[in-house]
This record gives C-alpha cells, sequence and structure tokens, in this order.
C-alpha cells in the first residue's frame, strides 16, 4: 500500500512527543485527509518507510522567475542556459510557442522570439542529445489537436528544424534519450487511447522504428536516463494513477518492472538525473492536489529516499540538474482553492553529493 501525504503536512517535520495533547494530535490529523494519525509518524509508525540521509537543500526564496508562467513545459539545459520550450498557461486557448533561457550564472532569464518554435507544443516529448541538440517530438498544439512533428535545434542558435515525423501523433508521453543520441517517446496518449508503444528516433537516420513495448500502457509519466538505462515513473493506467517504474536496456531492448516502486503514486511528474548520478522525481499531482514531493531513486541499488519537499507545490514542470550539483525547478501548474494557475517560479536545490 502506498500512502501520500496531503497539504504540505510532511511526518518528519512533525515531532512525537510524550506530551502531546490529543487537541494537538486531532488538529493535524484534521489536516491530513483520510490519513489515521499513526501515519503523521512514519518514521516510527511504519518502520518500512526509507529513512532520509543526505538531503537536498533548497533555496529559500526563487533563484528566477519566468517572463512567461506556464505548466506542461519542457527544459533543457545547453552550456550554462537552462531553455524553457512551449508549455501552457490557463489562461491560453491552445499550446505556446515560447522559449526562455534562464542563466544558471547570472540567474536572468530572457525570452528569445528568434528561438520560438514553429508552432505551439504542450505535453511535448523534450529530450537534449549529449552531442547538444534538442528535440521537441509530438504533444499538443496551439488548437488543441495532436501533433506527430519533430523538432531539432542546437541552441543558442536557432530556427528550429522539422525532422521525420513521428508514425502516430502522440501527447503527454515520457521521452528520454540514450547513450548513443537517439531520442525515445514513451507511451502517451494515441489519441485518446493510453499507449505503451515506445517509438524510437535515430537522429543520423532520421528514422523512427518501433522498439519493445512497456509492460502497461502510461501516459502523463516521467523518465530519464542514468547508467546506460531508461527508467519511466509513475504517470496514469486504464485504472489510475500508478507508482509502477520500468526499466529499459537498449542494448537488448528489453523492459523490466522493478520491485521498488514509487513511495508515492502520481502523475504529471518529471525527472531528472542529477551529477550524482541518481535520479530525482519531482512535483505531480496526487488526490487532485500539486505536490511539493521529492524521491531519489539511486540505479545502482534500486532503492528510493525520501528527499525535503520543494518550496512550491506543483506538477507539470520543467526540470534541469547542473554539473555543479544543483537542481532546477521550472514553472508548472499549481491550484489555489478551486483555481488553476500556471507558475513562472524557479527555485534551486543543491544535491547530496
Amino acid at each position: 500500500m502506498q500512502f501520500g501525504v496531503a497539504l504540505g503536512v510532511h511526518p518528519t517535520n512533525v515531532g512525537l512527543e510524550d506530551a502531546m495533547s490529543q487537541e494537538r494530535i486531532r488538529e493535524i490529523s484534521a489536516r491530513v485527509s483520510a490519513k489515521p494519525p499513526a501515519l503523521l509518524f512514519r518514521d516510527r509508525a511504519m518502520p518500512w518507510w526509507p529513512k532520509r540521509g543526505a538531503d537536498i537543500e533548497w533555496k529559500t526564496t526563487p533563484v528566477g522567475t519566468m517572463a512567461t508562467p506556464r505548466g506542461y513545459l519542457g527544459a533543457a539545459l545547453v552550456g550554462h542556459k537552462v531553455y524553457t520550450i512551449g508549455g501552457k498557461s490557463p489562461e491560453s486557448l491552445g499550446a505556446l510557442n515560447t522559449v526562455e533561457a534562464f542563466d544558471i550564472q547570472s540567474c536572468a532569464s530572457v525570452t528569445l522570439p528568434d528561438l520560438s518554435l514553429p508552432h505551439g507544443r504542450s505535453s511535448a516529448v523534450v529530450v537534449k542529445v549529449a552531442a547538444g541538440a534538442v528535440y521537441v517530438c509530438g504533444g499538443a498544439d496551439e488548437h488543441n489537436g495532436h501533433a506527430a512533428t519533430c523538432y531539432e535545434c542546437t541552441p543558442p542558435g536557432g530556427p528550429w528544424h522539422g525532422k521525420a515525423e513521428m508514425p502516430h501523433a502522440v501527447v503527454c508521453a515520457a521521452g528520454a534519450a540514450d547513450t548513443d543520441g537517439r531520442v525515445y517517446v514513451i507511451g502517451g496518449l494515441d489519441g485518446v487511447t493510453p499507449s505503451k508503444a515506445v517509438w524510437r528516433f535515430d537522429p543520423a537516420a532520421e528514422t523512427w522504428s518501433e522498439v519493445q513495448a512497456l509492460h502497461a500502457v502510461r501516459y502523463n509519466a516521467a523518465a530519464a536516463t542514468a547508467g546506460g538505462k531508461i527508467y519511466v515513473f509513475g504517470g496514469i493506467d486504464e485504472q489510475g494513477y500508478v507508482a509502477t517504474v520500468e526499466e529499459y536496456d537498449p542494448a537488448t531492448d528489453t523492459w523490466t518492472v522493478l520491485e521498488k516502486q514509487l513511495l508515492t503514486p502520481r502523475y504529471n511528474l518529471a525527472a531528472v538525473t542529477g551529477s550524482n548520478g541518481r535520479i530525482y522525481v519531482v512535483g505531480g499531482i496526487r488526490q487532485c492536489s500539486a505536490v511539493d514531493l521529492v524521491e531519489e531513486f539511486n540505479p545502482a541499488t534500486k532503492t528510493w529516499k525520501q528527499m525535503t519537499p520543494m518550496p512550491t507545490p506543483r506538477y507539470g514542470v520543467g526540470l534541469a540538474a547542473t554539473a555543479d550539483g544543483r537542481i532546477l525547478v521550472l514553472g508548472g501548474w499549481r491550484k489555489v482553492s478551486s483555481t488553476f494557475l500556471a507558475t513562472g517560479v524557479i527555485e534551486e536545490g543543491t544535491l547530496p553529493s
């Protein structure tokens, strides 16, 4: 069984005191929807819950703000700039073609009209390969239709170039690149049908090929590459949001379902591989609310750690990790009362070594 944390109340932040009054316990319990009081103290009540080790140190204030608040965007770190690509705001009628660059040295953010996408894209696969080229594949367009296009660009130069189109229009897929510079579009929605298909784009040959499918359908999942393998986390299947994790080996074209799952099932989450070789799975939606959860996955041991939450709960974020051990969370959507809002906030944390 998996348990989530609601309303930003994190059990590790709640002290267990023998003299704690029943009134205080009831007060805290009321803030955690449908969770028994014992779950507030998970380190004692649930000894199987992974203990925190070295942790992320988040800066207490944002390091920057995007000019255009948006979620369902992509992010790619090229050189010392994070490029935030496409996305959507609650006010926009369709996907945006906006591209901005956030300088990780000066913390300045600037809109790049000359690098705008040819068409608006949101919920697209945005992947940077080792050579520095960035690919934008599929996604929703400015008319809320589904796209099969594939664009390529090597920032800071432009423009975007159209490459061979995908065999199927796909939205809400996960994406990653392997060590040979090939791009993978994983799962997603093919029309209105959840998919487990995996498509691989070879930039050298400019061809798409279908590789081994996932074990189960999923969309609005997250993916990252580490140690030569591709990992897919969470998302939504035919029954609801999931915690399952699958590992892909490009050398053998095989997927393996891992025993150790996400600590908290959720969707519209993001994942990135840190400079320490571990994968960080950030944000998402759980029980109809944006979450601030951050979980660390160690590909070598296939184990998880719960990390310090990011300061702002959100989903559909852009995510980047720097070579000097930082993680950046850019944009996303959040819910205030019953209103959905896009944020332009950029927050930074320092990863454990």
